[in-house]
């Protein structure tokens, strides 16, 4: 399936959510490692554990521009860092980001009850109830919001990607599919499965 209104979306979904994790993710790293400092020992030296070598509980994170305005916020329940691997995971994560674009201030919104994130902050899932949304920059804009119980976004390879059911909406445009592939180098989508499209006062057209 190719869409220019489709591929826009996702263009906007791929590159919302890493740029808002890896931004904030950064500052929390650079906070936590000025927090706890610790004996500098060598690397030949250290043993790298399986358990989480620092948690947080129910936490924020904020990070601000130059001018000190407020530009993303990561909230979770509990937050761990992974040393074996470099990941990170957030419990019900909730994620805020502003972002300038065409003189707008785009207010972009995700949230799942776990976040995992790879060690080169080049990976990102969100799983359970997870959500990304967009909401109107302007009064008459649409908002866009895609859902799922598992998205997976690999900024490497701009790819967005779910193995369960997932749900795209623009204003009162409806995408359903059981699977979802999309590459953002072809800008093509793929929706496998039981596939529906519809808005409210026409009927639903269901491909098998």
């Amino acid at each position: 399936m190719r869409s220019r209104l489709v591929s826009a979306w996702l263009d906007w979904a791929l590159s919302a959510l890493p740029v808002v994790v890896m931004a904030v993710l950064a500052a929390w790293s650079y906070w936590l490692v000025r927090a706890t400092p610790g004996v500098s020992e060598p690397a030949s030296a250290r043993v790298v554990s399986k358990l989480p070598d620092w948690t947080l509980a129910q936490f924020h994170v904020d990070s601000y521009d130059s001018s000190g305005r407020l530009t993303s916020r990561v909230e979770g329940a509990r937050g761990w860092h992974h040393p074996s691997d470099d990941s990170m995971e957030v419990e019900d994560a909730q994620v805020w980001s502003q972002r300038d674009r065409d003189g707008q201030g785009r207010i972009s919104l995700a949230q799942g009850r776990h976040l995992w994130v790879n060690g080169e902050q080049t990976q990102y899932r969100l799983s359970g109830d997870a959500q990304i949304q967009r909401l109107p920059a302007r009064a008459g804009d649409p908002e866009l919001s895609m859902q799922g119980q598992e998205l997976f976004v690999d900024d490497a390879l701009k790819q967005i990607s779910s193995a369960q059911a997932v749900e795209l909406k623009q204003g009162d445009r409806v995408l359903r599919g059981d699977r979802m592939f999309y590459d953002d180098n072809t800008e093509v989508l793929e929706l496998k499965g039981k596939v529906s499209a519809w808005r409210p006062g026409a009927s639903e057209a269901t491909k098998p």
